[in-house]
């Protein structure tokens, strides 16, 4: 079995919830891009800013995130004023409670080997989007059209939380960052073929 087939089975086998138990689930993958990605967001009720939804670079960038079993939904991953992620893997309450709290992720320990500089460069950033100069804090939050809505909802739910802490004046910069394969990434006929696209 080549790579790309391992990895393929690792994405149908292993999609995680935040809650660190395995669950297999049954995945479709269909491509996407950014007009179906904002017109799903729409559907679920996300009143979201185009700027904050941003997608995975390329397919070596997803696959990338799944070998460092990161490609996971719903999840949520905070970094902070330096830019060094803090605590990974925080259970829902928790996320909620630091969300509600944003100085907490200031106060926490920093991981030193984990900066958000690596993250985004493996994440495709539309033009426009304000790279605030010197956030507080910056929150990626990881979604997908192939998770369906129940996998979904928690990472949206979050979403809205942090909008809130944003209106009511924190400096926060939001990556809703979804894990979906992208037209873009011009997939060639076996790749699509190993991934049941078109069939």
């Amino acid at each position: 079995m080549n790579t790309f087939n391992k990895l393929i089975l690792l994405c149908l086998l292993a999609i995680s919830n935040s809650g660190n138990a395995q669950q297999s689930v049954a995945v479709t993958f269909t491509l996407q891009d950014v007009a179906s990605l904002e017109r799903y967001l729409s559907e679920q009720g996300v009143a979201f800013r185009a700027t904050d939804l941003v997608t995975l670079k390329n397919f070596n960038a997803f696959a990338n995130y799944n070998k460092q079993d990161k490609l996971s939904v719903p999840e949520i991953y905070f970094f902070n004023r330096e830019g060094f992620m803090v605590r990974n893997r925080f259970n829902k309450n928790e996320c909620t409670e630091v969300i509600g709290d944003i100085d907490k992720i200031n106060a926490m320990k920093a991981i030193r080997t984990e900066k958000l500089s690596a993250w985004l460069s493996q994440i495709a950033v539309s033009e426009g989007n304000d790279t605030q100069t010197s956030p507080d804090c910056t929150i990626i939050i990881d979604w997908a059209v192939f998770a369906g809505k129940e996998m979904n909802a928690q990472a949206f739910e979050w979403y809205r939380e942090i909008n809130k802490q944003k209106a009511n004046g924190r400096k926060i910069k939001c990556y809703l960052l979804n894990l979906d394969l992208q037209q873009s990434w011009n997939l060639t006929d076996n790749q699509k073929k190993a991934l049941g696209i078109g069939e």
